[in-house]
């Protein structure tokens, strides 16, 4: 009962390139994903990092806006929040924080607009991510980092934009 998933995912510079290696032994539902992704444009990750816009990320990173996180920080507005930070108006939270307006948190921190955050990291707005941080704009992230904008990830690097992987 070992069902080991082990996928590598490497994709470069506009080259929708897929690179998955998967190993299943005894039912084990364990699920490795190494996926390394430097300025892919348009492309769906699952492990993505830094300037992705337009991407779905479960955990993002800096500057996302619109997008819709788990957990999110610092500078959402507009957000849907259960736990957020500083400043939010019109806010529906169970724990918030400072300079959110109109958020729906879960776990959310400072001046996010218009996110839906579990995880998200300083001034995301309307951000769709899970686990997001600092500044992406229009984002949908489970595993993100750093301006990435409208960027569907589940974990992704560096300025990829509009993936899919």
């Amino acid at each position: 009962m070992l069902h080991g998933y082990h996928h590598k995912t490497s994709i470069t510079n506009h080259n929708h390139t897929y690179h998955h290696y998967s190993s299943s032994t005894n039912h084990l539902h364990i699920n490795h994903f190494e996926t390394s992704n430097i300025n892919n444009r348009h492309a769906y990750h699952e492990i993505s990092n830094t300037n992705n816009r337009h991407t779905y990320h479960a955990i993002s990173n800096t500057n996302n806006r619109h997008a819709y996180h788990e957990i999110s920080n610092t500078n959402n507005r507009h957000a849907y929040r259960e736990t957020s930070s500083t400043n939010n108006r019109h806010a529906y939270r169970e724990t918030s924080n400072t300079s959110n307006r109109h958020a729906y948190h879960e776990t959310s921190n400072t001046n996010n607009r218009h996110a839906y955050h579990k995880t998200s990291s300083t001034n995301n707005r309307h951000a769709y991510q899970e686990t997001s941080n600092t500044n992406n704009p229009h984002a949908y992230h489970e595993t993100s980092n750093t301006n990435n904008r409208h960027v569907y990830h589940e974990t992704s690097n560096t300025s990829n934009r509009h993936p899919y992987h």
